[in-house]
């Protein structure tokens, strides 16, 4: 999935949970803005093992070696990275790393859902993904990443 794709769907699922959890006034939670950026940034996070990705290009220190080490939809698609983060967020008691460990998660949802799939459970390379795919960078994901996006929007502000 593209960069604007994950950031379409990372964006329903995030809009629609808040308004699940917190109802009618969720995009007036405090911290809100913050989560955001948190979770977007989670969003763009597991593709810092390709440096021609949107995040890869702005930190090629980091987006090299981790591509030359683990390679491409390697362990920052398995389930093992978020919980990383999660873990890391916990050590070092920073608590808004729960939402960067969701745009994670959204992120390997959105690849879960390519022809491609995600390695799981890395270190081993069965890929899996889901019965339906969508193929990656075509109409098709466009199409499916605006009609998620749009249902989020009718759910979360009652439409």
């Amino acid at each position: 999935m593209m960069v604007q794709g994950h950031i379409m769907i990372g964006a329903a699922v995030y809009i629609a949970a808040k308004r699940y959890f917190y109802g009618d006034g969720w995009y007036m939670a405090p911290g809100i803005v913050i989560e955001s950026l948190c979770v977007f940034l989670g969003l763009l996070l597991p593709d810092v093992d390709h440096p021609s990705s949107t995040i890869g290009k702005r930190v090629k220190w980091l987006s090299y070696p981790v591509w030359a080490f683990f390679g491409h939809r390697g362990i920052t698609h398995s389930f093992i990275f978020p919980l990383l983060i999660v873990f890391a967020g916990h050590y070092y008691n920073i608590a808004l790393m729960q939402w960067v460990a969701l745009g994670v998660i959204l992120h390997l949802l959105g690849d879960f859902l390519t022809p491609s799939g995600i390695p799981l459970l890395y270190p081993l390379k069965t890929s899996y993904r889901a019965p339906i795919t969508i193929p990656t960078n075509g109409i098709g994901e466009a199409v499916f990443c605006l009609f998620a996006f749009g249902l989020a929007l009718l759910y979360a502000f009652n439409i």
